[in-house]
């Protein structure tokens, strides 16, 4: 499975790799870095929890990191908190192709009003409740 995940790298419009910046880099995260320095697609490196790792501690990661894929960006973030994922999310953008315009200027989806209130109904009861609503209710 990896293989055909490692396979289809180059279709992708992008690669997100996230690490846990608490974490060392191992044998596969090296292994991984390979793989990600021979592609030709658009990569990050994203150093998630931040906010759990002294600054001093992160340097060395970063540093690793650039070693082993000089030309990729590293992007500190903690997911948790938000800092660092605006900018992911700005440069991720501009890596998207624009697609086709499916609805007319305006519209949002082809779904009912009433199906959009449903769910925004069953998503709020779940997080009351924390138990899943069956569809079609109501």
């Amino acid at each position: 499975m990896v293989e055909i995940a490692l396979q289809t790298l180059h279709e992708a419009d992008g690669v997100l790799w996230l690490l846990d910046s608490r974490e060392r880099i191992g044998p596969e995260e090296e292994r991984i870095a390979g793989n990600l320095g021979r592609l030709e697609t658009p990569s990050l490196i994203l150093l998630n929890k931040i906010d759990l790792v002294a600054k001093g501690k992160l340097l060395p990661l970063m540093q690793r990191c650039s070693e082993l894929l000089p030309a990729k960006e590293i992007i500190p973030i903690s997911a948790l908190k938000g800092e660092g994922v605006p900018l992911v999310l700005e440069i991720v953008e501009k890596w998207l192709p624009e697609g086709p315009q499916y609805f007319p200027e305006g519209e949002f989806t082809d779904q009912t009003e009433r199906f959009v209130v449903s769910e925004i109904i069953r998503e709020k009861i779940f997080l009351l409740t924390h138990e899943e609503i069956p569809t079609g209710w109501p």
